[in-house]
């Protein structure tokens, strides 16, 4: 967001931007300190591009990037500036991936992104809306070898009633919905620009513990945002 003034901080030697972060080893041409900081690419619009990814290492679960960037306009929100436009993996190389995962040995898979059920929206060299988040959740269904698969968050207007049907009924998908809320108040959410009202939370939430009653449900609060009254908090 600010390479300049981080270039500017003493021991910082190199910034790299979004497009070319991946690409850190071609950067380092050599260990010596420099007297300051070299900028390469931080232009977010030039980050148009998917680069899968999933961690590695001795762990229990591992997580699974399925979509990166954001479309949406949050006003306390600063990823897509950061992080650049929505963008998704083609669902072949996700399932690829979940596979990989599973022929080492690791028994759950967390589903992560910036905006996960924004996935299909520009879906990497196809750039179009031809798999959705339902999609690709039922195929990683059928990926022997994982036990358990965990949707790390999915906001309140992408959640749909086919996505709790889904998870609902499969023993593989973790009863766990973190559903980013932000606040409860219809005027605090219109002054961030978020797509839905609180009708819609309580109507994905109720629907969530309709079928699952021992879901566990986490949500994201921002308190004391600009014109939040002690009411609306």
């Amino acid at each position: 967001m600010k390479p300049k003034e981080l270039a500017r901080v003493a021991g910082v030697d190199l910034v790299l931007g979004s497009k070319v972060k991946f690409q850190i080893l071609s950067y380092l041409k050599d260990f010596k300190k420099k007297d300051f900081g070299i900028i390469y690419s931080c232009e977010i619009n030039e980050t148009d591009f998917y680069k899968a990814s999933f961690s590695i290492g001795d762990r229990t679960r591992f997580f699974l990037k399925v979509q990166d960037g954001c479309d949406y306009k949050c006003t306390y929100c600063t990823i897509p500036l950061a992080r650049g436009i929505s963008r998704s993996d083609k669902m072949s190389n996700i399932i690829s991936a979940a596979k990989s995962i599973s022929s080492s040995g690791v028994k759950e898979i967390v589903l992560t992104g910036v905006n996960n059920g924004d996935y299909g929206k520009g879906e990497f060299e196809n750039k179009d809306h031809k798999n959705t988040f339902l999609d690709l959740i039922m195929e990683l269904d059928k990926v022997k070898g994982i036990s358990r698969i965990r949707i790390s968050s999915i906001e309140p207007n992408l959640l749909s009633n086919e996505i709790i049907n889904f998870v609902s009924r499969i023993k593989t998908f973790v009863p766990h919905f973190h559903v980013p809320m932000q606040s409860g108040s219809n005027v605090i959410l219109k002054l961030m620009k978020r797509r839905y009202l609180i009708d819609t939370y309580k109507e994905r939430i109720t629907y969530i513990k309709r079928l699952s009653p021992n879901a566990c449900i986490g949500a994201d609060i921002i308190v004391n945002f600009s014109g939040e009254t002690d009411e609306f908090f």
